[in-house]
């Protein structure tokens, strides 16, 4: 299986990675310089990578208390698995099983998130 993290096969599968010969750019370009002399890109990819938290310029004016929102939330890679691991386990797609999903998750990782959680607007409480 090819997999990534985080997602929920992280959670509900047991398994380890493969390692892979470390990211070199030269893997990309290089037949030879992988596992297949023959073929790129037979290497892993960049271990550290990052998922990114992206709003559009005019976003911090047209809405500063989502904005400021969106600078608290810091989802950890277990909340992330365990979002995708709870909508998952629903045998069908419906609002009742998203609300479980949800309240699954607030379960396990509703401690850890209480700082954004709990936000409130500074300019709605004026």
């Amino acid at each position: 299986m090819l997999n990534w993290t985080p997602n929920g096969h992280v959670v509900n599968i047991k398994g380890k990675f493969v390692e892979f010969p470390s990211f070199d750019e030269s893997c990309e370009k290089d037949p030879r310089w992988g596992v297949n002399k023959n073929m790129l890109h037979d290497c892993g990819n960049p271990k550290v990578t990052y998922i990114k938290k992206a709003v559009w310029p005019g976003f911090k004016k047209q809405w500063p208390c989502v904005y400021q929102l969106i600078k608290k939330i810091n989802f950890t890679t277990e909340m992330i698995s365990g979002a995708s691991s709870f909508s998952k386990r629903a045998s069908e797609t419906t609002q009742k099983a998203e609300q479980n999903a949800i309240k699954a998750w607030l379960v396990k990782f509703g401690q850890q998130s209480q700082d954004w959680l709990d936000f409130r607007c500074p300019a709605q409480e004026q």
